[in-house]
């Protein structure tokens, strides 16, 4: 009995003084909390430095909304593929004509996610190769 209360004592004691014990100095002033990272330093112009991000992120979620607005019209076949395009196109025209050039691509046949289809739709954009 004592040698559990003695135990139950030890730990209690160890883990009320391990968090005092685990903090060796206290954060500079100014610093943001633990776990926080500050802010990157405002330009020239008083506005945050922002890094372009790339526009193609949403571009599967903009064609699958125009494949399921298109299939909730009945669309089938061809009439279907065209009514895709057409939306996109009024969405993002960069996105449409890339995927016009992936579907020249495959009607050649050459695969998808392939290095001969990523330099067919530069080709076909009329973009350099990088």
């Amino acid at each position: 009995m004592f040698r559990e209360t003695l135990v139950a004592g030890i730990l209690a004691l160890s883990m009320t003084c391990t968090s005092v014990m685990a903090q060796t100095e206290a954060p500079p002033p100014g610093a943001p909390p633990q776990g926080e990272t500050m802010m990157p330093p405002p330009s020239a112009e008083g506005a945050p430095v922002v890094k372009p991000m790339r526009q193609h992120r949403g571009g599967r979620a903009v064609i699958m909304s125009c494949r399921s607005r298109a299939m909730a019209q009945g669309l089938s076949g061809g009439a279907r593929r065209h009514a895709v395009l057409a939306c996109v196109r009024a969405k993002r025209p960069a996105l449409a004509s890339r995927m016009v050039c992936r579907h020249k691509g495959h009607r050649l046949g050459i695969a998808f996610r392939t290095g001969q289809m990523h330099a067919f739709v530069r080709k076909c954009l009329g973009r350099r190769s990088v």
